[in-house]
């Protein structure tokens, strides 16, 4: 019963070993993303709240890898009265200019 004691002990510190060497370490924040937009009227903006993560992997003998995303609903800036833009009557921005999307 002994033997069965110690191997089920090194089994548990070989299986902790691995997950706190590969495991990611994920950090996650919330930042506010604002679309300011300079016109002849004066400045337009708008602004929508984004949540940002990143997993940081450490990999023995390899290096680090880390993976980074972003979540979010794109910004609408209303420009109807602030200038005359034909057709257009807003501007668009989205998270594609961020390298994530």
């Amino acid at each position: 019963m002994r033997v069965v004691g110690v191997v089920a002990a090194i089994f548990l510190a070989m299986v902790a070993w691995v997950w706190m060497t590969f495991a990611p370490e994920t950090h996650v924040w919330r930042q506010k993303l604002t679309l300011v937009v300079e016109t002849p009227s004066g400045e337009v903006s708008g602004s929508s709240v984004v949540a940002v993560w990143a997993d940081y992997y450490h990999k023995p003998q390899i290096g680090n890898e880390v993976f980074a995303g972003m979540t979010g609903e794109a910004v609408v800036v209303e420009v109807l009265e602030a200038v005359n833009l034909g057709e257009v009557t807003g501007v668009y921005s989205d998270m594609e200019g961020f390298g994530f999307v």
